[in-house]
């Protein structure tokens, strides 16, 4: 009987987090890193950009901005705006204009396109949104990578 108990308030569990992931709205400021395979050494360490992304939910439909801070310099930096859908976890969005532009001379800024989920981690009382990015420039596919971030505040 006790068995049966745990599993149930599990499996229960379980269910309450993934309705509350399901309906939770997005709208707000996530803060994290964007991991960029080592386009300079390959084979290096993943570069790590610090990141914050600035969403606005209506519905499924995401709009926003996400402004990305150059791995080893906070002199260089750039906003894009993107427009992506969060329907039962899932979150996708595509960045579709450079909208404020302070790159290292030399290089490029690269529009992601992104796949991710966005997850309840009841231990840390956050919630998480990580996945994986392929981008590109404009003229060339730029290096895929993964994304980590943590929402400000309550959803």
């Amino acid at each position: 009987m006790r068995r049966l108990l745990l599993i149930m308030s599990f499996s229960f569990a379980a269910l309450y987090m993934q309705a509350q992931t399901a309906m939770a709205d997005i709208t707000g400021v996530w803060k994290g890193h964007f991991f960029q395979e080592n386009f300079m050494n390959p084979g290096a360490d993943d570069l790590a950009y610090t990141a914050s992304i600035e969403i606005e939910q209506h519905g499924d439909d995401v709009t926003g901005t996400c402004t990305i801070v150059w791995y080893d310099s906070n002199m260089y930096w750039g906003k894009c705006s993107f427009n992506g859908n969060y329907e039962n976890g899932k979150f996708t969005f595509t960045e579709f204009s450079l909208d404020d532009d302070h790159c290292k001379p030399g290089y490029s800024w690269c529009l992601k396109d992104v796949e991710a989920m966005i997850e309840y981690n009841p231990q840390t009382a956050q919630w998480m949104l990580s996945g994986n990015f392929k981008a590109h420039n404009g003229f060339a596919e730029c290096s895929p990578g993964t994304l980590f971030f943590v929402k400000e505040g309550d959803i």
